[in-house]
């Protein structure tokens, strides 16, 4: 997801994340991917491997990690 689609679509929705909240929105869709099992999953988490943000990346190791990917 791209910051232009949080700031208009989800973070009005989800008010109490703020505005500079795009890393926690990735975080716990990373924890809900890695926690669910689904192989299908597995390319999109090893993509948030390389985002900038240390935060994401580190969640993202973690669910490598945790998933034996």
């Amino acid at each position: 997801m791209d910051k232009n689609t949080f700031l208009e679509i989800i973070q009005p929705r989800f008010w109490y994340i703020g505005q500079d909240g795009l890393w926690i929105w990735k975080c716990n869709a990373l924890r809900a991917m890695a926690n669910s099992g689904d192989k299908n999953y597995h390319k999109y988490i090893k993509e948030a491997v390389k985002e900038r943000d240390h935060n994401i990346r580190n969640m993202a190791l973690w669910a490598c990690q945790k998933l034996g990917i």
